[in-house]
This record gives C-alpha cells, sequence and structure tokens, in this order.
C-alpha cells in the first residue's frame, strides 16, 4: 500500500511538473510574441496604400493619353485636294483591272 500511495504522488508530481511546463512554454512564446509586435509596430514605418486613388490617377492618365491621340489624329486630316487626287487614282486602277483579261484558272 506504501508503494501505491509513492506512485500516486510521484504520478501526480509527474503530471503536475508536465502542466507546469506547458503553461511555462505557452507563457514564455505569448511574451516573446508580444515583443515582436511591440517592437514592429515601435521601429517600423507603418505602410498606407492607397487603392482609391491609384487607381483614379491611372483611368485619368488613361484618358489623357486618348484624347491626346485623339487631338493629334484629327489634325491630320485629308485635305479635299488629296482625297480628291485619291479619289481618281483608285478610279484609274479599278478601270485597268476591269479591262484586263480575267485569269482563269
Amino acid at each position: 500500500m506504501r508503494i501505491n500511495s509513492l506512485l500516486s504522488i510521484y504520478v501526480h508530481h509527474i503530471m503536475w511538473t508536465w502542466i507546469f511546463q506547458i503553461v511555462l512554454s505557452i507563457f514564455i512564446l505569448w511574451t516573446g510574441h508580444s515583443l515582436w509586435n511591440y517592437f514592429l509596430n515601435k521601429f517600423s514605418k507603418q505602410k498606407t496604400r492607397d487603392l482609391v486613388n491609384i487607381h483614379t490617377e491611372k483611368y485619368k492618365s488613361i484618358i489623357n493619353d486618348l484624347t491626346s491621340q485623339l487631338e493629334i489624329q484629327t489634325q491630320d486630316k485629308i485635305t479635299e485636294e488629296l482625297q480628291a487626287d485619291l479619289q481618281s487614282d483608285l478610279e484609274k486602277l479599278v478601270n485597268e483591272y476591269s479591262q484586263q483579261q480575267p485569269i482563269i484558272v
């Protein structure tokens, strides 16, 4: 009986030792994590990302590029004289091809 009581005491001692070690390990990990977060927040620069205005600025720059290209294209319009020359050249080309003999394959 004496052995059973000693064994019971020994088992309880081991059990409480394990529980104490687990609690102590969790406390050490939590403390390290808290210190890491503290130093990270204290000594690092906060990054802020502007998710709305970045896209607005990109959209505005695209619109400005497109409008400037449209203005350049409208400035380079074909004059009426050049258009008449192109039309006459096209008519000559069509007449030449229509007068040729068709090629039978």
